[in-house]
């Protein structure tokens, strides 16, 4: 059984409850990309929760520690340690990192700009608990079945290991999204996801709550269809109960 319940986004949500995420004014946000049209996107959406909702944004490239290599004395290939990296290298990489983000924006934010060697999740991961950020932004790429699922496992990887938020932005995605669906099965999770949507939606966009119910056995479900003493369903209650929440 599928419930699902829509509803338009305020400018002026109150969100009171200690279980409710609000993002602070001003908060960090970790952009984590690569050289590849995937960064765009992600670059766009960061400028704009820069822009409109107080995003402090740091832009990280994290460079494979297999592909920061350097001959060693007898010639050999070897992995270096960040802190070993060819100044000239990182610099390189630093003002590539700087050019990707002018080219798609036509001009050079202010932010935090990083080059880190390492392995992707654990570095990005790693950055993000420095920064206390509230989001990590990855690019997500199209049309390539082996870079989506690159960019899956690093979400995945990434969302079990910090407290940040991960948010994955699609290649053609180019202001604050306008319409988001957050599935719900009202624990602490997902009603933090469903709050922070509320946030990162465009004024006036709107949000798509569904709830999944299980196939379970016929007396483990019973509670979901009870009767209110409205006549509602405990289930449309709880649905209804979270739009006030978020719209109040």
């Amino acid at each position: 059984m599928v419930q699902s319940q829509s509803f338009q986004s305020t400018s002026s949500a109150t969100l009171s409850k200690e279980r409710r995420a609000q993002l602070p004014p001003v908060f960090p946000v970790l952009v984590a990309i690569t050289a590849d049209t995937a960064a765009s996107a992600a670059v766009r959406i960061t400028h704009a929760l820069a822009q409109e909702c107080g995003a402090v944004p740091t832009v990280l490239h994290v460079v494979q520690e297999d592909i920061a290599e350097s001959p060693a004395t007898t010639g050999a290939m070897g992995s270096i340690p960040e802190a070993d990296l060819d100044p000239a290298y990182r610099t390189a990489q630093l003002l590539a990192l700087e050019e990707q983000v002018h080219r798609t924006l036509g001009a050079l934010p202010a932010w935090q700009y990083d080059v880190e060697v390492g392995a992707t999740v654990s570095t990005i991961v790693q950055r993000a608990h420095e920064l206390r950020a509230e989001l990590v932004i990855l690019g997500l790429p199209q049309h390539n079945f082996f870079r989506r699922a690159f960019v899956r496992d690093t979400m995945q990887g990434i969302a079990e290991n910090t407290q940040s938020a991960v948010l994955a932005v699609r290649p053609e995605l180019t202001h604050r999204p306008e319409s988001i669906l957050v599935a719900v099965d009202f624990s602490i999770t997902s009603l933090r996801a469903a709050h922070l949507a509320c946030q990162l939606v465009a004024p006036g966009g709107r949000i798509i709550l569904v709830y999944v119910q299980p196939d379970l056995p016929p007396e483990s479900s019973a509670d979901s269809t009870r009767m209110t003493a409205d006549g509602t369903s405990t289930l449309e209650s709880a649905l209804a109960s979270l739009i006030d929440e978020l719209t109040c």
